[in-house]
């Protein structure tokens, strides 16, 4: 999947050399508490995914590095997500009590970078691109989970 830019953010794939930044932004994001073997095999799981699921023709799914323009400082992570989830029973969903399988978008940020609207800009771009470069269908509001704050 290609590079994303703003005015202010570039959303790109995860490079090794973000690998000190990447195990950071799940304890901050989530709490993590696995080990620290566990989080290098994301890591690397990561990268590869990024040029390996294109090269099989696949959706883009996986993690990708919310950048600030101004200082190059990953201040987060986003990407598509697997869900797997009743979704028949929303409104916009044709009704259903069946799992059903869509592709949703995931997002976290460093602390210190919440409340900068850089959790609500790169969906936007994620979804306007979504049908033009990454094949994923023309869904204008991918499925979006959450989980409460730590």
């Amino acid at each position: 999947m290609r590079t994303l830019e703003t005015d202010r953010l570039i959303i790109r794939a995860f490079t090794l050399e973000d690998g000190d930044t990447y195990p950071r932004l799940l304890d901050a994001a989530f709490g993590a508490d696995s080990s620290p073997e566990v989080k290098r095999v994301m890591f690397e799981y990561q990268v590869a995914a990024d040029a390996g699921l294109a090269l099989l023709h696949q959706p883009p799914y996986g993690d990708r590095a919310i950048v600030l323009r101004s200082s190059g400082e990953i201040v987060g992570s986003v990407g598509y997500a697997p869900c797997l989830m009743p979704f028949g029973q929303l409104p916009s969903f044709e009704p259903s009590t069946l799992f059903t399988s869509e592709v949703g978008l995931f997002w976290a940020l460093f602390p210190d970078h919440q409340d900068h609207g850089y959790a609500t800009r790169p969906p936007r771009q994620w979804s306007a691109m979504r049908s033009r470069s990454c094949g994923c269908g023309a869904s204008s509001r991918p499925p979006r989970t959450t989980t409460p704050d730590r």
